[in-house]
């Protein structure tokens, strides 16, 4: 398939790697690998988002099962709705982070388990290979369906404290993330100001990767002009967060994993934490510190999630930005 089959996604340039046809098919293998009846499907902000979403549910549907369409989301929000409405297996139009050009695909098995290439995707490949399907016992039916309230009101019920104090400068990278901002953050009384709200497949505002093309300086001049108290830069899927202080200074990934984990052990002492390879030594110190059990991982958001389901931890982190809960 042209190398677009990587670790733990499907992508590749639109459409000179990745095309309507390669979607189409993928669809037909997915459903075919999984066994799935009912499958629910979104899609980020991209230019070819769209036109591959079409193909790839043309693809489910050819092969017997149901879509649910929930249209622009983010990876977080399909993954953590695919739990909370019982679907069998979900599957996501994004290229995360990667350059404008990209177009790509993120599936998702039983329990929102990311498939990898240690865990179907080669299977799926090799189905596409081949081009033989089983054959279908019926169509499959198309549902739209907005969830964002119910994924707001599900994410709201995790606050427990009073954030009125704080001013955030929430940054959605010209992807989903804006719309869930908009949702969730006015749930929790907590005031915000938008940056780069506006979903846009060009990403005008920086690079679709908050590590890169000047995002953290943007956000850090509006933190120090309005006065905030930090912000938060979510790249192109949201599935990563990168933090700049009320100084206007990045925040060390590390840092913020460690605060997160420490919070988490005062809850649930002894603990399991998952941390990568690359993290910096203060997230398995700090997590010793506050009396948890340290565990390193392969890097890799999908190869994290199935660890924390192996080890049963309640909260897992990367040094790219991608942070990893148990409850969502």
């Amino acid at each position: 398939m042209g190398g677009i089959f990587k670790a733990y996604d499907i992508r590749g340039i639109y459409p000179a790697d990745i095309d309507e046809e390669t979607a189409y098919k993928v669809g037909r293998a997915f459903v075919a690998f999984t066994k799935a009846k009912k499958v629910l499907l979104g899609q980020d902000a991209r230019k070819s988002s769209p036109a591959l979403a079409t193909a790839v549910i043309k693809g489910i549907t050819d092969q017997g099962a149901d879509v649910t369409d929930i249209g622009l989301v983010t990876t977080p929000m399909i993954k953590m709705m695919q739990q909370h409405l019982s679907y069998e297996a979900a599957l996501q139009v994004t290229a995360s982070h990667n350059p404008k050009e990209y177009g790509g695909m993120k599936l998702f098995g039983q329990a929102a388990g990311q498939i990898t290439d240690q865990h179907g995707l080669l299977d799926i490949e090799e189905l596409i290979d081949k081009g033989k399907f089983p054959a279908p016992e019926q169509q499959g039916a198309i549902t739209k369906k907005d969830v964002m309230q119910a994924y707001t009101d599900l994410l709201a019920k995790h606050v427990t404290q009073d954030l009125t104090r704080l001013h955030v400068i929430a940054d959605a990278s010209n992807g989903p993330a804006g719309k869930v901002c908009e949702s969730l953050f006015p749930k929790i009384n907590i005031q915000y100001s938008a940056l780069n709200f506006e979903p846009d497949g060009d990403f005008p505002g920086h690079d679709p990767n908050p590590l890169k093309g000047g995002a953290q300086k943007q956000a850090a001049t509006a933190v120090v002009e309005q006065g905030a108290d930090f912000a938060c830069i979510f790249d192109a899927d949201a599935d990563r967060a990168v933090f700049v202080d009320e100084q206007g200074k990045p925040i060390p990934r590390g840092n913020i994993a460690a605060a997160i984990a420490q919070d988490y052990l005062e809850q649930e002492p002894k603990a399991k934490i998952i941390y990568d390879v690359i993290s910096s030594h203060i997230v398995k110190e700090a997590v010793e510190q506050a009396g948890g059990t340290p565990i390193v991982n392969r890097t890799g958001a999908a190869f994290m999630m199935h660890r924390m389901a192996t080890e049963g931890a309640i909260f897992g982190a990367e040094d790219s930005g991608h942070y990893f809960y148990r409850d969502t």
